[in-house]
C-alpha cells in the first residue's frame, strides 16, 4: 500500500468516526461524501460503505442498500438490498425509505405490496428524503394502482397534482400526453364540484376534448358559442364511437348549426331509430 493510500485511509478513518460520532462539520461530511460516498469509481463507492457500515454507521446501509439494488460495485442481490435498507430505516437512517417503496412495489426481495410501498414512499416524502422528482411516485399511483389509492385517499392530493401537471413528460407524467384530458374527470373528482381546483381540471380536460369534462362544462357555461363547441365537438365523439345521444341531436336539429351538421344528426336518429312515432310521420318532411 503506498503512502497515498495509507493517508487517504486515515484520512477516511478520521472522517467517518467524526460522522459516527456526530461531530463533524459541514466542510468534512461534504468531503466524505465527495472523496469515499459519491465518486465515478463505483466499487470504490461500496468498498467504503461496506466499511463505514461495519463500524456502526447507520447512513452507509442505506448506501449499501441502494448499491446491492442496482448492482453498483457489487453483485446485484434484492435479499441483501432489503437487509441493509431495512436496517438504515430500523436504526434511524434518514434516507432508504423510498427504496423500500421501490421493493415493495417492484417485488424485490418481497412479494409486491402496494399498501407498503406507500407506507415508505410516504415516508420518504415526511422526511424530506422524495422531493416529488422521481418517477417512483408516477409509478406508485398508474392506472393499475389509481383505485386503490383513490379510493383508499391515501396518497396526498399534492402527489396527485405533480404527477398531472407533468403532462406529456416520459420521466414523470401520471398520463401519456394523449390521455391526459381524461385523467383531469379523475383530478376533478379529487374536489368538491363547483371549487376552484374543480373547475380547473374540468376546465383543462374539456379543452383537451374529455367527453365528461366538456359535458360538465356544458352544464355550466352560458357563452352561447362555447356550448356551442362543446355540443359539437361532443356530437362528433358519439358518432365516432356509435353512441348515439338523442339529446344532442335534437338540439343540433333544432339549433344554429351547419347544414352538414344538422344532416349529421339527422342522420344518427334515423340510424338508431331514436324518432317517436309521431315524429316519424313528419320525417319525411324534414330537408
Amino acid at each position: 500500500m503506498s503512502y497515498m493510500d495509507k493517508e487517504s485511509d486515515n484520512r477516511f478513518e478520521y472522517l467517518l468516526d467524526k460522522a459516527i460520532a456526530k461531530t463533524i462539520t459541514y466542510d468534512e461530511d461534504k468531503e466524505l461524501l465527495k472523496q469515499y460516498f459519491d465518486t465515478d469509481n463505483q466499487e470504490w463507492n461500496f468498498a467504503h460503505y461496506l466499511q463505514a457500515a461495519k463500524q456502526g454507521y447507520v447512513e452507509a446501509y442505506a448506501s449499501l442498500g441502494s448499491a446491492y439494488l442496482l448492482g453498483k460495485g457489487c453483485e446485484q442481490s434484492d435479499e441483501l438490498a432489503l437487509e441493509f435498507l431495512m436496517k438504515s430505516v430500523e436504526n434511524g437512517g434518514t434516507w432508504g425509505h423510498s427504496e423500500l417503496g421501490d421493493c415493495h412495489r417492484l417485488g424485490k426481495g418481497v412479494p409486491v405490496n402496494y399498501e407498503l410501498a406507500w407506507k415508505y414512499y410516504n415516508l420518504a416524502r415526511e422526511s424530506g428524503e422524495q422531493t416529488l422528482d422521481g418517477f417512483e411516485i408516477r409509478e406508485l399511483i398508474r392506472f393499475d394502482f389509481s383505485e386503490f389509492a383513490m379510493s383508499s385517499e391515501k396518497i396526498p392530493v399534492e402527489w396527485w397534482e405533480f404527477v398531472a401537471t407533468k403532462e406529456g413528460n416520459e420521466c414523470h407524467s401520471f398520463a401519456s400526453q394523449k390521455d391526459f384530458p381524461s385523467l383531469c374527470m379523475s383530478m376533478a373528482n379529487l374536489y368538491q364540484a363547483g371549487t376552484p381546483r374543480w373547475l380547473h381540471w374540468i376546465g383543462i380536460g374539456a379543452k383537451g376534448g374529455n367527453y365528461c369534462c366538456m359535458d360538465h362544462m356544458l352544464m355550466i357555461t352560458k357563452d352561447e358559442a362555447e356550448r356551442k363547441r362543446y355540443i359539437t365537438a361532443m356530437f362528433n365523439i358519439d358518432c365516432e364511437e356509435d353512441f348515439p345521444s338523442e339529446k344532442l341531436a335534437r338540439i343540433i336539429m333544432n339549433g344554429d348549426y351547419p347544414k352538414e351538421l344538422q344532416d349529421k344528426a339527422f342522420k344518427m336518429m334515423n340510424d338508431f331509430d331514436l324518432w317517436s312515432d309521431e315524429e316519424k310521420q313528419s320525417a319525411l318532411l324534414w330537408d
